[in-house]
């Protein structure tokens, strides 16, 4: 190899890794974020079915149960803007003894998030509902 044959292998490292590498890193980061806001609506429709099958009547059912969720969003690192924006909490069925009440919540999350870049426009939506059977000797009183 003579002394004009100089190679490029360190630049085609930095551009491979610029390349290939930092975009698939940057999507892998993104996992544990999708799979924390489906525990989140998982968990939020779990207790709002609870507080909506506590309740007396199904409204207050409801208003309790958006309560309950938007109270457990920031533990989530939803904060308070994206909540009001992105959550939405139903209740369906009347909370009489022995009745079955569903709580379906809908979240809209940032499906790419990049730090020091800001969200991407792309949003994914996770719905999941839950039943709670009202018990059956509950007292509804005064």
């Amino acid at each position: 190899m003579g002394s004009d044959e100089r190679g490029f292998g360190t630049l085609e490292f930095v551009v491979g890794v610029a390349l290939l590498l930092i975009p698939v890193l940057l999507l892998v980061l993104q996992i544990p974020r999708w799979l924390e806001y489906q525990d989140f609506a998982r968990t939020a429709a779990a207790e709002a079915s609870r507080a909506c099958a506590d309740a007396d009547t199904a409204a207050a059912g409801e208003a309790r149960a958006e309560r309950l969720v938007a109270a457990m969003a920031p533990n989530y690192g939803i904060g308070a803007a994206d909540a009001a924006r992105s959550l939405r909490v139903t209740c369906t069925g009347a909370p009489g003894p022995g009745a079955t009440v569903v709580a379906t919540v809908r979240i809209d999350a940032p499906a790419l998030v990049f730090p020091g870049f800001g969200r991407g426009t792309y949003h994914a939506t996770w719905t999941v509902s839950h039943a709670e059977v009202v018990d059956p000797y509950r007292s509804y009183g005064s």
